[in-house]
């Protein structure tokens, strides 16, 4: 659900928050919905360890602020401060060793809400709340880059059921705190237990043991949940539970990764080649990415939260559907039935299959090949855990149905303020007897769109008909 990394530059659509090329800075560790470098960012919340020179000492809460010197590893040292950093689905699990031998007095920043960046900028808000002495500092992060172009229907859904969309948090500490406050922008309240608004972050302060120990070690766990801070708690609890080591979190994680790895016995080829090829496979099994938290998921698409076992994000169907999509029937088969069941999901919720879902439809690329997805999958055994007659419905809609001002709207790449782009010039091609192609002068990328609507129909018939 939520993918941990170390940060060495704001993200945003056209930059993700990690490049390995970049300085040799890092400003923190981040909790992305990022899916992709051409897709905006989602509900993020950062974890920054750091030191100030005084015990009430200044908080470095600007991003520019935040340079750690060196690359992290998994124990590598950032400066001063040792760095870990593991993962379940929803739960992070950070360990921070401050080293006593220094004057200075350790910290540790938890950041919701940053200032709008580029191209799809958001009116961002976020809350916290830092609980004390029980170790928790819980927020949410309203930001949802892609919502500009987004179904005009599903952004007037946001804020009428669920409150809006948020990315909720919390973080438990396990060391007391000796100070605690927030930072909003460049104004630094020590003491403050509650923040709402934009560019918002909060931190706790730690005190060094009193005996000859030579660090202190910090560990604590960021829960995340698209439902609630009550949730975020469950899936704490769920996924690492209290006295659980960063061993254990780590051990659980890699055993889960190598179940998968582990179908592939490679032979021939060189070290770096057998590198290549593993880690092309671990990157094949990202997305989509699971939403659903155990029994319950948030859907943008209404704004409501629903029961149900299987949510997913992450659809770049159009890049997807060729070759992607047979990888995940062959090496997560368990997934695919979950998989169809959250695209009809969308349906429901929205109207139609989603094209390219980031938390909710971004009407990215051209044409509903969601319809060979779940076509292919039903010709190769999957005809269980989920509605046929639903998804009937849904794939002869889109190959029926036309969008919302289909004869005036060029249905541009990224083109703000409009419906859900569906098969755009479904209406033109289908205008005169035999002519079946989408009109040039009328939608935008009209031979793409003319190959695509051509192939669909042939895919959905044979395993639905």
């Amino acid at each position: 659900m939520t993918r941990w990394v170390a940060q060495t530059h704001q993200n945003w659509v056209s930059k993700v928050p990690y490049n390995y090329s970049d300085s040799e800075v890092i400003h923190g560790f981040v909790g992305t919905h990022q899916p992709a470098i051409w897709m905006g960012e989602s509900g993020l919340v950062g974890v920054v360890p750091g030191q100030s020179p005084e015990p009430e000492g200044k908080i470095n809460g600007l991003f520019e602020e935040r340079g750690l010197q060196k690359k992290a590893t998994r124990s590598s040292l950032v400066g001063s401060i040792g760095v870990q950093m593991t993962a379940t689905s929803r739960v992070s699990h950070l360990r921070f060793t401050f080293k006593t031998a220094t004057t200075w007095h350790p910290y540790i920043l938890i950041q919701a809400s940053r200032p709008s960046q580029l191209f799809h900028s958001t009116p961002t808000s976020s809350h916290f709340n830092i609980s004390y002495p029980d170790g928790l500092i819980c927020g949410y992060n309203s930001e949802m880059q892609d919502w500009v172009i987004a179904p005009v229907s599903s952004v007037k859904a946001q804020g009428t059921g669920h409150g809006g969309f948020k990315g909720w948090f919390c973080a438990r500490f396990d060391t007391a705190f000796d100070g605690f406050g927030v930072v909003q922008g460049t104004d630094q309240h020590e003491g403050l237990r509650t923040g709402f608004g934009a560019e918002l972050s909060a931190y706790a302060r730690f005190e060094y043991p009193s005996d000859d120990s030579e660090e202190l070690v910090v560990n604590v766990r960021v829960a995340t949940s698209f439902i609630s801070m009550a949730q975020a708690l469950v899936n704490l609890q769920n996924e690492i539970p209290d006295g659980t080591t960063f061993e254990e979190t780590e051990k659980a994680t890699r055993d889960a990764w190598e179940e998968k790895l582990g179908r592939i016995q490679v032979e021939g080829g060189s070290a770096d080649n057998q590198t290549v090829l593993m880690t092309s496979v671990f990157h094949a099994l990202q997305y989509p990415y699971e939403t659903h938290e155990y029994g319950r998921y948030y859907s943008a698409y209404d704004d409501q939260v629903h029961d149900g076992d299987a949510s997913y994000n992450g659809y770049s169907i159009w890049d997807t559907y060729r070759a992607e999509w047979g990888f995940l029937l062959l090496f997560a088969p368990e997934r695919v039935p979950g998989m169809i069941q959250s695209m009809l999901q969308d349906y429901q919720e929205g109207g139609w299959l989603p094209m390219w879902k980031n938390i909710m439809e971004t009407n990215i690329m051209i044409a509903t090949h969601a319809d060979s997805l779940i076509s292919e999958a039903i010709l190769k055994g999957f005809d269980s855990g989920f509605d046929l007659d639903l998804a009937w419905e849904a794939v002869w809609k889109d190959a029926a149905v036309p969008p919302e001002r289909d004869w005036e709207v060029r249905y541009e790449d990224r083109e703000e303020g409009v419906e859900y782009e569906v098969r755009a010039g479904l209406s033109s091609s289908y205008a005169l007897p035999d002519k079946g192609w989408v009109a040039d002068d009328i939608h935008s990328e009209s031979v793409s769109r003319t190959l695509g609507y051509a192939c669909e129909p042939t895919i959905l018939i044979s395993p639905l008909n």
